[in-house]
């Protein structure tokens, strides 16, 4: 097989060789790679699982990755080509929750996701890291010292966000630039609002998707790849299904600290609702952006 012809599998394993994970024992140490714990991988296992993972259920499988004592430290969901790395992201952090891996890894083989289950949502990787760079971010520890020191100019936040504003032409060009004399308006003025859905959980005959709160947690969109089904009488009502570009909030749960917390609603292929614990928040002028809504109505002061 030629390298263009290179496939899923054949990508991810140069990946991992060149960063230095080994599927198999070898002079320099043993294996770092397995399919699950305490079982070791073999040349006849990895084969078998097609070049595009085409002989796995779902198009792809999840490695883990060791580290220096053998304990599970990262998962790799590695897919076939024709998938987006982001593709059940979320099974891929219940996998790692259950393996007590901080760290994930989403690949096709052509675009690469790196996941640090405590600070985000994942970002796009070039290369994957090697078993000392992670390690040495895991250990990273906060410098109080630099935090007391750190100025604090008025383009702080805005650094943080987007580093280099200062070179875009939006920016240059003052015309363009936020005014602060920018009128004050309601969300009521720019997005119209329904409560979701109450259901019999006796009910049956029509199936549908649904959005609960346990699909928010720091998503920027709604997964809706895993998504729980409930049965109805009836079909539902067309404003009682999300569209593409809608806006979820929590309405109402146990954990406060969700409150109001949002997610955006991707493009969907079939009918998918919204729990009654959320509103569905719908955009009906268009010049407000999604995600600086989004990212607006997920900071503290408006969470209150």
């Amino acid at each position: 097989m030629s390298a263009k012809e290179a496939k899923a599998r054949i990508k991810i394993n140069k990946l991992l060789e060149e960063a230095g994970w080994c599927f198999f024992d070898n002079a320099s140490g043993s294996a770092n790679v397995v399919l699950e714990p305490n079982v070791k991988l073999t040349t006849a296992k990895v084969d078998a699982l097609g070049d595009n993972y085409e002989t796995t259920t779902n198009g792809f499988i999840d490695f883990l990755l060791l580290n220096d004592k053998g304990f599970p430290f990262i998962v790799l969901e590695a897919k076939s080509e024709d998938k987006s790395p982001l593709v059940g992201k979320e099974q891929a952090r219940k996998y790692a929750r259950s393996q007590n891996c901080r760290f994930v890894i989403l690949s096709n083989g052509n675009l690469h996701y790196f996941w640090d289950l405590e600070r985000g949502n994942p970002y796009v990787i070039t290369t994957f890291p090697t078993p000392t760079s992670v390690s040495g971010y895991q250990k990273t520890i906060p410098d109080s010292k630099r935090l007391v020191e750190e100025l604090v100019k008025d383009d702080y936040i805005v650094l943080t966000q987007r580093p280099g504003y200062a070179a875009e032409a939006a920016w240059k060009n003052e015309a363009e630039r936020f005014d602060p004399e920018w009128p004050i308006i309601e969300l009521s003025e720019i997005c119209s609002f329904k409560n979701g859905l109450n259901f019999d959980k006796n009910s049956s005959g029509f199936t549908v998707k649904i959005i609960g709160v346990s699909d928010f947690q720091n998503n920027l969109y709604a997964p809706l790849d895993n998504l729980d089904e409930v049965h109805l009488n009836a079909p539902l009502a067309e404003d009682y299904l999300v569209k593409t570009g809608d806006i979820l909030f929590v309405r109402s749960n146990g954990n406060s600290a969700l409150v109001g917390r949002s997610v955006i609603v991707p493009p969907t292929n079939e009918p998918t609702t919204f729990s009654g614990f959320t509103i569905r928040g719908r955009r009906e002028d268009e010049r407000a952006y999604l995600c600086s809504l989004h990212y607006s109505l997920n900071q503290e002061i408006s969470l209150r």
